[in-house]
């Protein structure tokens, strides 16, 4: 078995990857991921964030991004979500969130939506999620219904990791084996859970980065 293929069959072999050697790959390879980030939006624009996790969720990190550049907005994003260990099973997954004004209660929101359920968390382009009561005030609009679209940002940032464009990728990689890229989601507020009204807006959420209620 090849080196590759003993480090995928740490994330499907019916025996759990001993703590220590699981806890250094992610480390590793989250810190890819954040450099990747910052590489685009700014290591000194940005602030970073954490909340105590359930099992498999403790190495998720929130990232701040305050205006940077031509970049006029704030943008709000997971780190380390794709390297859950509790969503393995799931593909790898980060969420973005923008916004014209600072707006941390963003970063609430988004880990509200990461840590849900791992069988409600299998988000796609188009794909919605729901709660079942009203959420506290964070001081930005918010309501009980999500949509999911790409996130709008350049396709060399979408495009991780890729080893042949950038060979320190392999760092995630070898935290996460698999030829699955990382799917970067932006979260949207929706007025209501009408699918078919939401993917008829999808087209018109490109340009704009405010956060309101669709």
């Amino acid at each position: 078995m090849g080196f590759l293929d003993r480090l995928t069959s740490l994330f499907t072999s019916s025996e759990p990857a001993p703590d220590a050697v699981r806890a250094n790959m992610m480390f590793v390879g989250r810190a890819r991921l954040i450099v990747h980030l910052f590489d685009e939006f700014g290591e000194e624009a940005s602030a970073e964030h954490a909340f105590e996790q359930p099992p498999g969720y403790e190495d998720l990190l929130f990232f701040e991004f305050a205006p940077h550049g031509s970049r006029t907005w704030w943008t709000y994003i997971t780190a380390g979500m794709s390297l859950c260990p509790a969503l393995d099973h799931l593909p790898p997954t980060e969420l973005f969130a923008y916004s014209e004004e600072q707006a941390p209660g963003l970063i609430d929101v988004l880990n509200q939506l990461a840590v849900r359920p791992p069988e409600a968390v299998a988000y796609a382009v188009a794909d919605m999620a729901h709660f079942d009561e009203d959420p506290p005030d964070l001081g930005i609009p918010l309501g009980r219904h999500y949509g999911f679209v790409q996130a709008p940002e350049r396709p060399e940032v979408l495009d991780f990791p890729n080893v042949e464009l950038r060979s320190e990728d392999l760092r995630f990689v070898m935290a996460r084996p698999g030829e699955d890229p990382v799917r970067f989601l932006r979260v949207l507020a929706l007025a209501d859970d009408d699918g078919e009204r939401f993917k008829a807006l999808i087209a018109g959420t490109t340009e704009r980065r405010a956060w309101e209620i669709l």
